[in-house]
């Protein structure tokens, strides 16, 4: 069965937060800050709970910790630097 997790970004004047219920890896954030429009783009996991670790797709061929233990496919982390940078820019028109 597909994981289904909330995120959330929000809009305020000059920042963007945006939050994932996951210890997400940091290119993760990276990306998000990255394509955001916003002068501040703040990113945060942990929120609204915990599902576990969020590797990047190529972690899963170099193995470790994080990848033998969490539950999220390959591809899961890119999928959400997606759809969170999708809606930061839908809330920033």
């Amino acid at each position: 069965m597909p994981w289904r997790a909330r995120r959330s970004a929000r809009l305020h004047p000059n920042a963007a937060p945006v939050a994932i219920p996951v210890e997400a890896f940091s290119e993760i954030g990276v990306a998000v800050k990255e394509s955001s429009p916003a002068s501040q783009t703040l990113f945060s996991g942990y929120t609204n709970g915990s599902l576990g670790y969020m590797p990047m797709a190529d972690a899963y061929e170099e193995g470790g910790y994080e990848v033998t233990t969490t539950q999220m496919a390959a591809g899961a982390a890119e999928e959400t630097i997606t759809t969170c940078s999708d809606a930061v820019k839908a809330l920033w028109r």
